[in-house]
C-alpha cells in the first residue's frame, strides 16, 4: 500500500457521487440483512445434546439454508462495499456505512417477531437527515493521493496503539462494553480504508498480483480481528453501549485517515462546519435510539432452541 507514488484524481461528478452513495447504501441494507437470516438460522435450529454438543449445533446452524443464504449475502455486500469505495471516496461511503443500523432495527425486529415502536422511527429518522446533512454540508471530494508507505505505517501503527489502549483500559473498566466497541469501531474503520486500496488495484486492472496483495491480505486480517474485538465487545455487556461506540468510531477513524492518507477534501468553512456538528449530533443521538431498540434487545442472545422448540 503506498509505494510513495501520488496518484491525483479529478472531483467526483455527480454520476459518481450517485453510484458510490447508492452501492454504499445497499451494501450496507444487504450486509444487515444476511445477518438478519443468520440470525434466524441460530433461533430455530434444534439445539444437539449431548458430547460435543456446541459445535454440532453449530455445524446445523452453518448447514441451514438460511444461514447460507446470509453468508452469500454478506459477501455480495463485501463486493459491492468495495465497488462502492472505488467508485467514490472513503468518507462518503463510510458515512453512509452507518445506514446499518437504520436497516438493523427493522430486520431485528422481524427476527424476532416484534413490532416497532415509535422511538425506533425516530431514531432511524435522525440518522437519516444527520448523515445526509453532513454529505451536503461538507460534501467530501475524491482521494487526491494514494498515500505513502510511510503515512500508511505510521496511520497502522497509530491504529494498533489506539486499539491496544483501548483493550487493556476495556479490561479495567466497569464499562468494557463501549470501550471494547470503539476498539472494533477503529479496526474496521481501518479496514475499510485497506479495502479501498485494494479495490482501487484492482479497478485500474485486474490481475492476480492486485488480488492477493498486502491491501487485500489487511483487509482481511482487518475484518477477522474487528468481528473478534466486535464479539467481546457483546460478550462484556450490552448491544445498545457496544453498537452505539462502534457505529461511531467506525466512520470518524475512516474520515480521518480519507483526509490524511487519501487527501479526499472537505467543503470547510465556518458555516458548514456549525451545520455539520448539528448533523452529526442528530445521527449520534439516532444512532443511540435505535442501538436501545427492544428488537436489537431481544436478538442480542440467539442460542439455537432445543429439539422440543424447533420449528418445523
Amino acid at each position: 500500500m503506498g509505494g510513495g507514488a501520488v496518484s491525483v484524481a479529478v472531483a467526483m461528478s455527480p454520476g459518481d457521487v450517485g453510484l458510490s452513495a447508492t452501492l454504499a447504501v445497499l451494501s450496507a441494507f444487504t450486509y444487515t440483512f444476511g445477518l438478519a437470516l443468520q440470525q434466524k438460522a441460530n433461533l430455530v435450529t434444534p439445539a444437539v445434546a449431548g458430547p460435543a454438543s456446541i459445535a454440532r449445533t453449530a455445524v446445523r446452524v452453518v448447514a441451514h439454508p438460511w444461514w447460507l443464504g446470509g453468508f452469500a449475502l454478506g459477501v455480495v455486500g463485501f463486493l459491492m462495499h468495495g465497488v462502492a469505495l472505488a467508485a467514490g471516496s472513503l468518507t462518503l461511503v463510510q458515512v453512509l456505512q452507518v445506514t446499518q443500523i437504520v436497516f438493523m432495527v427493522p430486520l431485528s425486529a422481524w427476527v424476532a417477531g416484534l413490532a416497532l415502536r415509535r422511538h425506533d422511527l425516530l431514531g432511524g429518522a435522525l440518522v437519516a437527515v444527520g448523515l445526509v446533512g453532513l454529505l451536503v454540508a461538507v460534501r467530501p471530494g475524491d482521494d487526491t493521493r494514494a498515500g505513502s508507505a510511510g503515512s500508511w505505517t505510521t496511520v497502522a501503527v497509530v491504529a494498533t496503539v489506539v486499539v491496544a489502549g483501548l483493550v487493556l483500559i476495556a479490561h479495567r473498566s466497569p464499562t468494557r462494553a463501549p470501550i471494547l466497541g470503539a476498539a472494533a469501531g477503529v479496526v474496521f474503520g481501518f479496514e475499510a480504508a485497506t479495502l479501498k486500496v485494494a479495490s482501487d488495484q484492482l479497478a485500474d486492472g485486474f490481475s492476480l498480483g492486485a488480488l492477493l496483495g498486502l491491501a487485500t491480505w489487511a483487509t482481511l486480517g482487518g475484518a477477522v480481528l474487528g468481528v473478534l474485538i466486535q464479539n467481546m465487545a457483546l460478550r462484556a455487556g450490552s448491544l445498545a453501549s457496544a453498537q452505539a461506540s462502534l457505529t461511531i468510531a467506525s466512520p470518524l477513524v475512516s474520515g480521518l485517515i480519507g483526509a490524511w492518507i487519501f487527501g479526499e477534501r472537505l467543503d470547510v468553512n465556518p458555516v458548514t462546519i456549525v451545520i455539520a456538528i448539528g448533523c452529526v449530533a442528530l445521527a449520534v443521538v439516532g444512532v443511540v435510539l435505535l442501538s436501545r431498540s427492544d428488537a436489537l434487545v431481544a436478538s442480542e442472545v440467539a442460542p439455537a432452541v432445543p429439539e422440543s422448540a424447533a420449528i418445523p
